[in-house]
């Protein structure tokens, strides 16, 4: 299978664990949603063959140092190159501190901040075609 379409499977299957949990586990189901708009725009900027180690320090370094493709940063920094309005950029930002918070932070994420993010990450998955 392509990268893209894998990494496009994953946000599909990461989304919806996050719907089915957010009332009862609104922490995991914060962490999934994030990684479901992380992963669907990887699979976009695959498929549009967007190399990160060749456009940013950062990513590069991550290459070098860690073999890793994608790093967050620049995932959530240049979402728009595949094409994400600045209101769908910003959403991916919104939900990488939803995920900052549920997987770091001696704090609970509110169930509420969860359902509010739902909506707009399944419209980012849907435009990508996830």
């Amino acid at each position: 299978m392509k990268p893209e379409l894998v990494f496009k499977k994953k946000a599909r299957e990461n989304f919806l664990l996050a719907k089915s949990c957010c009332a009862t586990h609104p922490n995991a189901a914060g962490s999934r949603l994030y990684y479901a708009g992380f992963q669907v725009v990887v699979g976009e900027l695959e498929k549009l063959g967007i190399a990160a180690h060749k456009i940013d320090r950062g990513a590069a370094d991550a290459m070098d140092d860690r073999g890793q493709k994608w790093t967050h940063s620049f995932v959530k920094n240049n979402a728009s190159l595949a094409q994400l309005s600045a209101r769908q950029c910003s959403v991916l930002k919104v939900a990488y501190e939803l995920r900052i918070t549920a997987d770091y932070d001696a704090e609970l994420v509110d169930p509420i901040d969860v359902k509010d993010l739902l909506n707009s990450i399944e419209d980012i998955l849907e435009c990508l075609g996830a």
